[in-house]
């Protein structure tokens, strides 16, 4: 259903594209046009060219060239909706070398083998607990890290309360 909506809505942009394209593809070819017919009448009557700077042509109007690009832009992104690429699922393991491991969605888009890192330490710099966790989500850390910490303070003979 959510895929629907969302081609629908790359669909209508794709729309709104192709019409701004055509409107200024329409509109910058009559000032050719009549840039042609006044040199043709001016010439006709014996007279120089059409007084003026010609128009720029239609491959290089920047109007234009922005506008094919943002349909180019459109048009790939309806593709990539119609056609998604499938996720991994949270069972899909691309190392064999590692089998712990998981893909994890990464910062930059596209996904990444590997592990979640927690750290807690204190102000001197001294680690208190480290984890490494196959979940991508950070809340679930929290209090498992907070565990961790109490413990191994305890372990470590520290009494004293641990300040962020």
């Amino acid at each position: 259903m959510r895929c629907k909506i969302k081609v629908e809505g790359i669909e209508r942009v794709v729309a709104r594209a192709k019409k701004r394209l055509a409107a200024e593809t329409t509109a910058h070819q009559a000032k050719l046009d009549h840039y042609a017919a006044r040199t043709k009448d001016h010439q006709a009557a014996g007279r120089r060219a059409a007084n003026g700077r010609p128009p720029v042509p239609l491959e290089a109007k920047t109007v234009i060239v922005r506008q094919r690009a943002r349909l180019a832009r459109a048009l790939e992104r309806l593709e990539e909706a119609r056609n998604p690429r499938p996720a991994p699922t949270a069972t899909a393991r691309a190392s064999l070398s590692d089998p712990d491991s998981r893909l994890m969605l990464s910062k930059r888009g596209g996904f990444l083998q590997g592990y979640n890192l927690q750290i807690v330490c204190a102000r001197s710099q001294l680690l208190l607990a480290v984890e490494l966790q196959d979940n991508p989500a950070d809340m679930t850390a929290l209090v498992p890290m907070v565990r961790t910490t109490q413990h191994n303070c305890q372990a470590a003979g520290i009494t004293e309360e641990v300040r962020a």
